[in-house]
């Protein structure tokens, strides 16, 4: 989208930002008040500090991913009190933390309490699905590492792998590198959840290696791996 059009899809209530502002800034300002991070006074008072020369666009910028922040914190939080250790308003708890990942998506504990939320409501696929939206979140420390985009190094080292006719290795490398150096409890968290997902799902060989990643890290899972190793060594005996 050029300038022109971008004037012209311009919010009409967004206050006026100085002719050097970016799209970047007048777009979070827009994000902002349609989120209601910002009213419209407070979006005033911030284009006027810019203009007036009191704050700079990148001071500006760290303001608005501060107030996002904040607000999807309590929009979690909230999210958590309707959870309720799962005795709560499921609909409305999920709600929330829907609300939580819309004005930050990288509110990781958001995306794992959705997941975990999604066994609750038995859907599998979603909550394996934001589990991994919860661990990519919480995973910045592989791109410091390998120096690429994590999925990026993630798919060469499973293409590797499986071109050695080594899948279950593949998936045990892939799990382990989105665990590495990720010892929050957040991310223990999602590869518990995303563990149990896969049981659920019957996919026994990638539920065993995110409990045991997830074992290995600190987490308490030792019974749903023993439970995983079970129904593993049943269905091995059947085969």
């Amino acid at each position: 989208m050029d300038d022109a059009e971008d004037a012209e899809n311009r919010d009409p209530d967004l206050p006026p930002l100085p002719a050097a502002a970016t799209a970047k800034l007048e777009k979070e300002i827009e994000r902002a008040l349609l989120l209601a991070v910002l009213n419209d006074a407070e979006a005033e008072q911030l284009a006027d500090a810019i203009v007036g020369g009191e704050l700079t666009e990148t001071a500006a910028l760290a303001q608005l991913a501060a107030k996002f922040s904040e607000a999807s914190e309590k929009s979690k939080l909230r999210g958590n009190k309707l959870y309720d250790g799962g005795r709560g308003n499921l609909v409305a708890a999920l709600e929330r933390y829907e609300r939580a990942v819309e004005l930050q998506h990288s509110n990781a504990a958001a995306w794992s309490n959705m997941a975990l939320l999604m066994l609750k409501l038995l859907s599998q696929t979603k909550s394996t699905a934001w589990a991994k939206k919860a661990l990519n979140a919480a995973s910045t420390a592989v791109e410091q590492l390998w120096g690429v985009p994590k999925e990026e190094a993630a798919d060469a080292m499973e293409a590797e792998d499986e071109q050695a006719g080594a899948e279950e290795a593949a998936l045990a490398r892939r799990s382990a590198l989105e665990a590495a150096q990720m010892r929050d409890p957040v991310c223990i968290k999602a590869l518990h959840r995303r563990g149990l997902a896969h049981e659920a799902c019957g996919s026994l060989d990638r539920a065993i290696i995110d409990l045991t990643t997830a074992l290995q890290l600190g987490g308490k899972v030792e019974a749903d791996v023993q439970r995983v190793r079970a129904s593993l060594r049943d269905a091995h005996a059947a085969a």
